[in-house]
């Protein structure tokens, strides 16, 4: 679903226009058997046929239909690209990538794209060749962008979020519970879906997750994933956010951290205590900003730039951490060390509105709410403390 190309859309355009495939290549000069090799790359792209054969050519499928008005959207954006840089007279060759410019790199635009970087290389090469200018300049930790680079950022990104419409469009009359559903969340709730993830497999084997585990934010409107797991309410537009629980904060020890040190007497009583801390990047999370306020006279050990980094060090006996009940909940090894919940922020399940009727990603979305909902004491964190056993 995510390999398609702004050319394949270009044929199929011409093919609506021309109504056959000789005249659709007539009008851009390429042999016929180019124009259906593209329309039948693109069919297989989307995974839906558009054309049906007629008597006198072809004649457009539903799905076809549907998407006539966003391809020509993209049409139009790609040309606003050639016109900005070539005065309309160049032709881009291929989907105007704007993945080099957000990694910086040539390799991690490929690991975004999931190409090699050779091919990424190439297709940079070759959208200059049809622009004319130089787009990038190499620097000694990768590549900058001239300033006809910069001039046309926004009208590929344009192009490209038109060209992901289409995609969109298209999936959403997909009823089938099957294929690929990619889960952008952080690398601390990634552990607790992977453990439920066989009830899904169980139900539906031929649906695929992926679990893409990153405390980086990826974009929806792009088709970096379907659905994203967020502690923080997204206000793009397009995208629809579902609040499904909230998460609770606490203090956590393990057992053999206890049994050389006493425990607090309150939340806020850790002056002789050794804390597990993190790194400016965590900087705003609940527990990070918890400890700022409580961290008087304690003796910081260890700063973390993951929760699951954090929780690791605590159940290693290294200090008291700020955690999230749900994930030190799971660790046998860990007290509790009071009842207080010191943050509560809420669990957002975020999609893109174009997705939410494709029968894959709304199952994925309903397991996900069913399985947080079921556990939702566990997420709030309303236990009491774990008693020691005797």
């Amino acid at each position: 679903m995510h390999s398609l190309d702004w050319n394949d859309l270009r044929y199929f355009l011409a093919v609506c226009r021309a109504g056959t495939f000789v005249g659709a290549a007539r009008s851009l000069r390429v042999r016929h058997s180019t124009v259906g090799r593209r329309v039948d790359a693109l069919e297989a792209a989307l995974g839906v046929s558009l054309f049906m054969r007629a008597p006198d050519g072809f004649v457009l499928t539903e799905a076809g239909t549907n998407i006539v008005p966003l391809a020509e959207e993209a049409e139009r954006a790609v040309f606003s690209v050639e016109r900005r840089v070539a005065g309309g007279d160049k032709r881009v060759d291929g989907v105007v990538r704007v993945a080099v410019c957000r990694a910086g790199t040539v390799v991690g635009a490929a690991r975004s794209l999931r190409v090699r970087h050779s091919t990424v290389g190439r297709r940079v090469d070759a959208l200059e060749a049809a622009l004319g200018v130089s787009l990038f300049m190499r620097a000694p930790d990768g590549f900058v962008l001239t300033e006809a680079g910069t001039n046309i950022v926004p009208l590929a990104e344009e192009a490209e979020r038109a060209v992901f419409s289409v995609e969109r469009r298209v999936a959403g009359g997909d009823k089938r519970v099957d294929g690929v559903v990619r889960v952008a969340t952080s690398e601390a709730f990634s552990s607790y879906l992977v453990r439920h993830l066989s009830e899904l497999q169980a139900q539906h084997p031929t649906l695929i997750v992926e679990v893409l585990s990153s405390n980086a934010t990826h974009a929806l409107a792009r088709g970096e994933a379907d659905i994203a797991i967020r502690l923080v309410e997204t206000t793009q537009p397009d995208l629809i956010c579902k609040r499904v629980c909230n998460a609770g904060w606490s203090l956590y020890a393990s057992k053999s951290y206890l049994a050389r040190s006493e425990t607090p007497g309150t939340p806020s009583d850790l002056g002789s205590h050794d804390i597990i801390g993190f790194d400016e990047t965590m900087a705003r999370i609940p527990g990070a900003v918890w400890l700022r306020e409580h961290n008087v006279g304690a003796r910081i050990v260890i700063r973390c730039n993951s929760l699951v980094s954090a929780l690791n060090a605590c159940t290693g006996g290294m200090g008291v951490a700020v955690i999230p009940c749900f994930l030190a909940e799971a660790e046998p090894s860990l007290r509790r060390l009071t009842e207080e919940v010191i943050a509560s922020p809420a669990i957002w399940v975020v999609f893109h509105a174009d997705v939410a009727d494709i029968k894959r990603v709304r199952t994925v979305i309903d397991f996900i709410t069913t399985i947080i909902s079921r556990d939702a004491a566990s997420f709030r964190g309303k236990r009491p403390p774990r008693a020691d056993p005797e």
